[in-house]
């Protein structure tokens, strides 16, 4: 099966929206219409920051409100001159979708993996365990290679995989409003991703 792009579309939010326009002035006081996007729902945002990966790239349309994701290798086909009309349908949507953010000011790139750090959120949800040899037998398991790994075993066998779930959304959260915040983006509270912790 092909690619798919994920798409959040502002029907998914738990309150109305609408989209209005505010003029802004460049440095030569020149005046711009600038279009202001509809709020997003930070557990949408703080969900997509979950599933990222190396291999694809995630951009909100400020516009719209709608996240995209595209897997990498079709942003270079994108800038080539590569006649990809032979392409299945589903993977020329993905061509013309990488295209339209490469040439458009409109899409703001999400936090990458690298700008996640799920290390520290682990070691910090260590330091967080009350029970002192709970919190050192954490701290060993991410220690050294096959750290994730471990630390997965060792929260099961300890059965607090729901708490880790829980922790590590809310961190993801916070590092979604600090993004929201540095770019302008206006968000709204919302129930997490259908599948994701906290749900009922």
């Amino acid at each position: 099966e092909g690619y798919d792009i994920s798409v959040i579309s502002s029907e998914q939010l738990s309150c109305p929206v609408s989209t209005t326009t505010a003029s802004a002035f460049t440095d030569d006081g020149l005046s711009v219409r600038k279009m202001q996007m509809i709020p997003v729902n930070i557990n949408e945002i703080a969900s997509e920051l979950e599933v990222r990966s190396g291999f694809h790239a995630s951009y909100l349309n400020r516009e719209t409100g709608e996240l995209v994701t595209i897997p990498e290798e079709y942003f270079s086909v994108a800038e080539s001159d590569e006649d990809f009309s032979s392409y299945p349908d589903w993977e020329k949507e993905l061509i013309e979708a990488a295209a339209d953010v490469l040439a458009s000011e409109k899409y703001v790139p999400l936090p990458s993996e690298f700008d996640i750090h799920e290390y520290r959120i682990m070691e910090d949800f260590c330091y967080s365990m009350e029970d002192d040899k709970v919190q050192q037998k954490l701290l060993r398991a991410i220690a050294g290679k096959r750290a994730f790994r471990r630390f997965k075993d060792n929260i099961f066998d300890f059965g607090i995989e729901q708490k880790w779930y829980r922790f590590k959304q809310e961190a993801l959260k916070k590092i979604a409003i600090e993004w929201c915040e540095e770019n302008d983006i206006t968000y709204v509270e919302g129930r997490p991703r259908a599948g994701q912790p906290g749900n009922a």
